[in-house]
């Protein structure tokens, strides 16, 4: 499989950017691109060209719906993760608060927009992501069959699909599945970019009350990810155990050239 095309669809919020960092040190610059902010024909006519033979491109990346591999040239597998729909939705809305381009930026920045209308806005983008945008095309148009496409894809056309909450696992799979090295990374720490919105547990509830394909989806991939470890055996919880390793000995050697840096810093 390491000789595929990868396709990192990666979700709004969910972790994309450290995964982006990691896989910008398994291959190299030329080897990648991401098509994030593209029309969607655009992007399309992107891929085509970018894997037309004699193809240099090894790995998409960006926040583009599922479907992309439609006008891809020769293999190709995929890779995503999901997060807990709640959290994902306080980031969303944190994140778009704090950024000045963010389309709802000054709704939310002026109190025009609340939290609850962000979660109804933005309703189940997980599951519209990896349903694709032709998935109405090819089904009744229900929620029902928008979720069932999506588990369809994923099942399909995915080769490791992972959790943030378990990030290091999803990397160890990608890393024996894909051909990466095993590589130490500087995590972002998802889970600390949420609002002080995320404490209040009436406000939880109703968010994920208006997600209900994304919360179905995530319990469904939570559980699939689970059986794909168990099947890995026991050694994926080495290669686990060994990329932390690697991750502290890397978090507290940097830890350490701050440190010096400071002392070398002559006194005010």
């Amino acid at each position: 499989m390491a000789d595929r095309l990868v396709i990192f669809l990666h979700l709004p919020k969910a972790a994309g950017s450290t995964l982006t960092r990691v896989i910008g040190r398994q291959y190299p610059p030329g080897a990648i691109r991401n098509l994030s902010g593209n029309p969607r024909t655009v992007a399309l006519q992107e891929a085509a060209d970018l894997t037309r033979p004699p193809a240099q491109i090894r790995i998409i990346t960006g926040h583009v719906p599922f479907g992309l591999h439609r006008a891809v040239h020769g293999e190709f597998t995929y890779i995503t993760l999901l997060r807990d729909p709640v959290d994902r939705l306080l980031s969303h809305f944190h994140f778009a608060r704090q950024v000045a381009s963010h389309p709802l930026h000054g709704d939310i920045a002026s109190g025009k927009l609340t939290v609850l209308d962000v979660a109804r806005r933005l309703a189940n983008l997980q599951t519209h992501y990896l349903a694709g945008p032709d998935w109405e095309a090819d089904d009744d148009g229900s929620d029902t069959a928008r979720l069932a496409r999506a588990r369809e894809n994923l099942a399909r056309y995915f080769s490791v699909v992972g959790v943030v909450e378990r990030f290091d696992e999803a990397l160890t799979l990608m890393q024996r599945r894909l051909g990466w090295k095993v590589r130490a990374f500087t995590n972002s720490n998802v889970g600390r970019d949420l609002p002080k919105e995320a404490t209040d547990a009436g406000e939880r509830a109703a968010i994920r009350a208006l997600n209900p394909l994304d919360q179905q989806l995530y319990e469904w991939v939570a559980a699939r990810f689970e059986e794909d470890l168990a099947r890995e055996g026991a050694g994926v919880q080495v290669a686990v155990n060994w990329l932390r390793l690697k991750n502290r000995v890397l978090h507290w050697s940097q830890q350490l050239r701050s440190l010096l840096r400071s002392l070398r810093q002559p006194a005010a």
